[in-house]
């Protein structure tokens, strides 16, 4: 293996997280470019406060991980967005991706870095265009979902937010049995439904049902196992190259494989075929949203004591959407 003289110092601790940074935000962009906030992908824009999403992330990560055990997988054609954020970063931190190929390639990328340093990582995988009101209890619950990933390494435990209202549009998860400690009340996943139809959605919501935060804390291990039985020509892509990360040959290799890949979504190609697999910790209290629809930004916006910037301008949104 070759060194780049900080393996030492990233040995000792096993705890870790990977920020998924690579997404195009199709759905939020139209509205963004007619506010006249930016015409970045979410991730990159100041929407709720002074930070970007990203950097809300990064803060909030944080208090559970430090950073340098985070890696914030990017795609290398937002480097005009992303380069002022990540210029004070190591570069090792960095995953540029050529392409973006969805959130599984970009796991498995990030997996396999932190696996040439710490095989027995534990590893807690965070988007970075979610809002989350109460950070502070928000992690506290991710705190525990490591210090019970670290008592039972069979166990890879998903956030699952309660939620206080019936909404479409995301993805659910139904809790089963108990497992694990009681007292962190942990349950094993029963079934992923990935964006019910209306009806179901309901159903689901008045039986108790949580929303997918897509937050998961796990063993480096059973991510990747995951991966290679849901997707094992994904996982043997990767295998291929893995030996030439870290050294001058990786950007070239990964050049190669991402002109021939295909997308794969980790949450609906992964987690869903294998929910056998997979607890989930419930959440609640936090104020948190995935801000990936236009009408769950406005609902923030809502809430908030201070309007934010662009408050004033959602008529001409409105407009501009429609054109």
């Amino acid at each position: 293996m070759e060194s780049d003289g900080r393996a030492e110092s990233f040995l000792a601790p096993e705890r870790w997280a990977i920020v998924l940074a690579g997404g195009e935000g199709q759905r939020l962009r139209p509205l963004l470019r007619g506010l006249g906030v930016s015409d970045a992908p979410k991730q990159f824009c100041r929407l709720i406060g002074s930070e970007t999403l990203l950097e809300q992330t990064w803060r909030r990560v944080s208090l559970a991980v430090p950073a340098s055990q985070t890696l914030t997988v990017l795609c290398r054609s937002h480097e005009q967005h992303f380069a002022p954020f990540v210029a004070g970063l190591s570069p090792w931190n960095v995953v540029i991706q050529p392409d973006n190929r969805g959130t599984a390639p970009a796991l498995l990328y990030g997996l396999l870095r932190i696996a040439r340093f710490d095989p027995s990582a534990v590893v807690a995988l965070f988007p970075s265009d979610h809002y989350v009101e109460d950070e502070v209890r928000f992690m506290a619950r991710v705190e525990q979902a490591f210090w019970a990933v670290a008592r039972d390494r069979e166990l890879a435990v998903l956030l699952g937010m309660k939620p206080t209202e019936f909404q479409e549009g995301y993805g659910w998860i139904e809790p089963g049995h108990p497992a694990g400690d009681p007292e962190l009340e942990i349950f094993k996943v029963r079934r992923f439904w990935e964006k019910p139809e209306r009806e179901l959605a309901r159903t689901l919501f008045q039986c108790g049902s949580l929303w997918n935060t897509f937050v998961i804390v796990a063993p480096l291990l059973t991510l990747m196992t995951l991966i290679m039985k849901a997707l094992p020509e994904l996982y043997a892509a990767f295998a291929r190259i893995a030996p030439r990360m870290g050294t001058w040959r990786e950007v070239h290799a990964l050049d190669a494989l991402y002109s021939g890949l295909a997308s794969y979504d980790f949450s609906h190609q992964v987690l869903v075929q294998h929910p056998e697999m997979l607890a989930v910790m419930p959440l609640s209290s936090v104020g948190w949203c995935d801000l990936g629809e236009p009408n769950r930004l406005f609902e923030v916006a809502g809430r908030l004591a201070v309007a934010p910037h662009w408050a004033g301008r959602t008529a001409a949104a409105a407009s501009a959407t429609k054109q």
